[in-house]
């Protein structure tokens, strides 16, 4: 995957946060990355929230409700 410079928008961030929750969540394991530092996205599921997080801080955040 290819970093970008540029900040996502908010669609482009909410799709890429829910692929990274869904694959967490089907598959047990996250494939998809950040496309500031290209690491992993971790994602923690807690009930129906979860956190997301990567090594430059680009996707981290809760959400409720999923």
């Amino acid at each position: 995957m290819v970093t970008v410079d540029r900040e996502l928008t908010k669609q482009e961030y909410a799709k890429l946060i829910g692929q990274a929750c869904y694959e967490k969540e089907q598959y047990g394991e996250v494939k998809a990355k950040c496309p500031k530092c290209n690491s992993i996205i971790e994602v923690e599921l807690l009930g129906n929230s979860a956190r997301t997080k990567c090594s430059c801080g680009y996707m981290t955040d809760s959400l409720r409700g999923i």
